[in-house]
């Protein structure tokens, strides 16, 4: 089993991201009339351009998160967290008892800054309502 080494891990992911935030460069270039998507459309291509089965698996489980769970967000974007770095970082690290420390660190880190929290509880949304379109 693959041992981990969450600062490594962590550079690893940002450096795949366009800046620490997972956001566009402020400073790229759209062109005049293009269409650019607001924050919900780009969450739900991320999880459409997902592997099929592994969207399955992270909106099946997502779907058994009780509705009246006052964590409900919070664990919905943690099971997407963890479906990303395992994608990222490779599915061999499945079972790592430090990978579910790495994926509470990275969701922490999320959730300590404002911007990427709302972002986070706005794709939350959208990952429950797709697992409820499951039904």
């Amino acid at each position: 089993m693959t041992r981990i080494d969450a600062a490594a891990a962590m550079n690893a992911l940002l450096k795949s991201r366009p800046d620490a935030g997972g956001r566009a460069n402020s400073t790229a270039t759209v062109p005049v009339g293009a269409k650019v998507p607001d924050d919900r459309t780009a969450h739900a291509k991320v999880v459409s351009q997902a592997n099929p089965l592994i969207e399955l698996q992270v909106l099946q489980r997502i779907r058994t998160i009780a509705p009246d769970d006052p964590q409900r967000r919070r664990k919905a974007f943690r099971i997407f967290m963890e479906s990303v770095l395992l994608n990222q970082l490779g599915r061999s690290l499945w079972g790592d008892p430090e990978f579910n420390q790495l994926v509470d660190k990275v969701v922490q880190q999320i959730e300590d800054d404002p911007s990427l929290h709302e972002s986070s509880l706005m794709a939350a949304e959208i990952l429950i309502e797709h697992s409820c379109a499951m039904e």
